[in-house]
């Protein structure tokens, strides 16, 4: 991902792709079967359900920190619209690894159970409607100078930005893998 120069540039770039998430997020609720959660693709791996379960875990584990920094009143402030933005080491890498082509291991905490939880979808697609408002609701906010602790190690402290792009940009890939297991099953019939 080529990162824009300012916080405003990679604010409304996030909000577009929050928006083909939670669209996209919708139409799995309306099309996806039981059937098609419980796919278990012949060469191994998660199944659609599991995906949706591992979607579900991983954004959580990042809104119980974003939360609070949106709410907060003496978070600092965004003035004017061409506000620098600088991602983070970590969160530059985190990106750039979401962002390619290889399969990447999910840490231990983000490991799905073999059965998802009941309603999965729908609770993903509640998370996903929350990123956005959440995007929306920090508009005013320096998203470069508030920071957090990964929920994976203390040794990766995004900022804002970083932790939006980090869900977005995680959504977006396993929506992708959903799509191609939507396809494999339909082949094996």
């Amino acid at each position: 991902m080529e990162w824009p120069a300012t916080r405003n540039a990679l604010a409304d770039r996030l909000r577009a792709e929050a928006a083909a998430n939670v669209a996209r997020a919708r139409a799995f609720a309306a099309e996806i079967s039981t059937e098609l959660l419980a796919f278990a693709p012949p060469a191994g791996g998660w199944s659609p359900g599991q995906v949706f379960e591992h979607l579900c875990v991983a954004d959580e584990s990042y809104l119980t920190r974003i939360r609070p920094l949106v709410a907060d009143p003496r978070a600092p402030r965004a003035e004017g619209r061409s506000i620098p933005f600088r991602p983070t080491l970590g969160g530059r890498l985190l990106v750039w690894g979401l962002d390619g082509p290889r399969r990447l291991k999910a840490p231990k905490i983000y490991k799905p159970a073999p059965a998802p939880r009941p309603g999965v979808i729908e609770e993903h697609v509640r998370r996903v409607e929350e990123i956005a408002g959440l995007l929306d609701r920090s508009a005013n906010l320096d998203w470069r100078r508030i920071g957090m602790i990964s929920p994976v190690t203390p040794l990766i402290r995004p900022n804002l930005g970083d932790a939006f792009t980090i869900l977005i940009h995680h959504t977006a890939r396993h929506h992708g893998q959903i799509e191609r297991l939507r396809t494999e099953a339909a082949k094996a019939g």
